[in-house]
Order: structure tokens, then sequence, then C-alpha cells
């Protein structure tokens, strides 16, 4: 019997502490961090043509910095956040974690993602735009987001940033048509993802004190500049073969099935069918066509990288 009661507590002690670690893992935006660290991942490999100790040091170093950043825009979003039934469960809201120890934790991370970069053998541009995202995204964004529509153009260059810092780390120039192709890609991605979000939750962001779309359109409104905007970002990728970002046919015709599905995925469910669940469903969509662009590079170059 008391065997038995000291088995029940151990598993609930076990419980609450990973209880307690998915929190901070909540914190980290964990998701957002690792398609950041793959997307610098990717601009390295693109101009060096090399998979090396260097590339892997340098993801690790914007996997870091991207958690540190996310981390922050919790601490800075932790009074807005209780607004919204999509951010209310995060842990800051409900009071699960202090506020200090979560800027002292965000703090500790953009520490050490910042170090990781500069020690990683790299151009010290990597470097530079690392804190330029940092900059870009809790400097500009996360406080004009209160404030004005007009925060998204500091949130989607923030969003551009992470496949330049590879590519720059491997000594590439800024004005290459490839990292630019590349950087408008993961630029005009950022906008319907959000915009995606809003119409998912159209009623709380109309009653919301927050500046948003909805407050100057309507749904139908922005759903049509949402097909628009995705229409755009699929012609950007259409260029990836054209500037010799993706190489062999395979993957070009790979790449056109996989933009012409997103495209009529969002064309049918935006315009011919009246269901709230499309916008998840969409949203879903988005992220996976992103993962599947930035899969695509990867394997692509993987037949001509040196080791």
């Amino acid at each position: 019997m008391r065997s038995g009661w000291k088995s029940k507590r151990s598993s609930g002690i076990r419980l609450r502490r990973s209880m307690k670690g998915f929190r901070w893992l909540q914190l980290v935006k964990i998701r957002i961090s690792l398609s950041a660290a793959v997307s610098s991942l990717i601009g390295y490999m693109i101009y060096s043509n090399t998979l090396d100790i260097n590339a892997m040091e340098l993801s690790f170093g914007v996997f870091f910095l991207a958690c540190g950043a996310g981390a922050m825009n919790h601490y800075q979003d932790r009074f807005v956040d209780r607004h919204f039934s999509r951010t209310s469960n995060r842990p800051l809201p409900r009071n699960l974690i202090s506020p200090p120890r979560v800027l002292f934790f965000s703090a500790c991370l953009m520490f050490l993602g910042l170090a990781v970069i500069y020690l990683s053998r790299s151009s010290h541009w990597a470097w530079f735009t690392g804190m330029i995202a940092v900059l870009c995204y809790n400097g500009l964004y996360t406080p004009l987001k209160k404030r004005t529509n007009l925060a998204m153009i500091p949130g989607m260059f923030c969003g551009m940033i992470p496949p330049l810092i590879g590519w720059v780390a491997a000594g590439g120039p800024i004005a290459s048509p490839q990292i630019i192709v590349l950087m408008g890609i993961w630029g005009l991605w950022q906008l319907p993802h959000f915009w995606l979000l809003i119409l998912n939750n159209q009623k709380e962001y109309r009653e919301s004190d927050v500046p948003n779309m909805l407050h100057q359109l309507s749904g139908s409104q922005l759903k049509r500049i949402l097909l628009v905007w995705i229409f755009g970002f699929a012609c950007l990728a259409f260029l990836l073969p054209v500037v010799h970002v993706l190489i062999h046919p395979w993957a070009h015709w790979f790449l056109a099935a996989g933009l012409f599905s997103m495209a009529a995925a969002f064309t049918y469910f935006l315009l011919l069918k009246d269901d709230l669940k499309k916008y998840s469903h969409l949203f879903i969509g988005l992220n996976y066509t992103m993962g599947f662009i930035l899969t695509l590079i990867f394997v692509d170059r993987l037949t001509i990288l040196s080791f």
C-alpha cells in the first residue's frame, strides 16, 4: 500500500515537472525558431555549396536567438494576450511563470544565440543581421502592433532576415538575385500567415482595441487581398528555378505541383466554400507549403554539396 502511494507521488512529481518544462517550451515558439534556423542553413548552403560545421553552428545560433526573441515577445505581449482566446492560455497570461524570470530567460537565450553566431567563424555580417532581426521583431514590430497596422512592415521585414543571415555568413553579396528572391518569398509568406489568424478569430479582432485589418475592411475584402497576396507568393516562388536556387528539373516539377495545389486550395476555400473551419485548414496548409519549399531546396542542394 505504501509502495503504491510512493509510486503515485513520484508519477505526480514527474507530471508536474514535465508541465513546467512545457510552459518554458511554449515561450520559445519552437516551430518558428526551428523555421528560422533551417532558413539560415538554406541561405548558407545556396551560396557556399557546402554543409560544414560552420553552417551547423550558425543554424544553432539562429535557433537560440529566435527562441530568445520569441520569449521576449511573450513578455512584451503578456497584457494583450489575456484578451484573445488564441493566446490567453499562454504561461504569462495565466501567471504560471513570473515576468522577470521570462525576461532573464529571454536575455540569456539571445546572448547565447549571438555568441554562437559570432563564434561560428562566419562573416561578422551574420552577427549584425541577427541583431537587426531582433531589433525589428522586439524593438519595432511587437510594440508597434498595439498602435498601428503599419507594424506589419517591420514584421514582414523581420521574417525575411533568416535566409539572409546564412547567406552573408557564407560571404554572399546582398545584391544577388538569389537572396533577393528568397527574402521576398519569406516576406510574402508572413502577412497571409497573420491574416488567416485574424479571419479565424474575426469577432475577437473586430471588438479588440488592438489595430488590425478588420477595423478598416470587411472579412470579404480581406479574403480577396489575401488571395492576391497568395498568388504573388506563388509567382515569386516560381522564380526559384530561374535564379538557380533550385537546380534539377525534378525539383522544378515538384515545386510547380506544390504551388498549383496551394493556389487551387486557397481559391476554392476563400471564394467557393463558406466554412469557418477553412481558415485553420488554410493556415496549416500555408505552413506546410513553406516547409515543402524549404525541404525541396535542401534536398535539391544536397545532390551538389561538398561536405
